[in-house]
């Protein structure tokens, strides 16, 4: 049996979310990529962080899938400081919009807070306001005032 015939360990970049150490494994074995990664996170969460360690040895190591072979190990060693440069800007650009969610959030906590703490103004009445009826007209004259006024009945 030779070499050739059984697939490479690689990097799969394309399927990879940071380095691409368990799309390649997913890749390489057959297994769902998602299942692999939750596999890693509780392999890492277990063994106190050595999960991390073997991720960032693995990226170091492993070649990307589909890529020229470098010709020495120095250009190795640019594209590796290139993709963790590149890596790094991912997460600094994910760090500002966490900080600028977290700064909005802080806003809004203090505003609430601000308004609990200022005393309550009175409360309006409960009891509701008469509703006026609209008034009819009134007579200007006499003639019209005894005309409105209902009759008296004689005592």
């Amino acid at each position: 049996m030779s070499a050739s015939s059984t697939p490479r360990l690689t990097r799969d970049k394309e399927d990879g979310m940071l380095g691409g150490i368990c799309a390649g494994l997913a890749a390489r074995y057959g297994y769902d990529v998602g299942l692999v990664r939750l596999v890693w996170v509780l392999l890492t969460l277990l063994t106190s962080g050595v999960g991390i360690i073997i991720y960032i040895a693995a990226w170091a190591i492993l070649p990307v899938a589909g890529a020229a072979t470098p010709a020495s190990m120095g250009e190795r060693r640019r594209e590796f400081s290139d993709e963790v440069s590149a890596a790094a800007e991912r997460a600094a650009e994910a760090a500002r919009i966490a900080a600028a969610h977290a700064r909005q959030a802080a806003d809004e906590i203090s505003a609430v807070a601000r308004g609990v703490s200022q005393p309550a103004a009175p409360a309006p009445p409960t009891t509701p306001a008469p509703v006026a009826e609209p008034e009819a007209s009134v007579p200007e004259t006499e003639a019209g005032v005894q005309q409105q006024t209902p009759p008296q009945s004689p005592q």
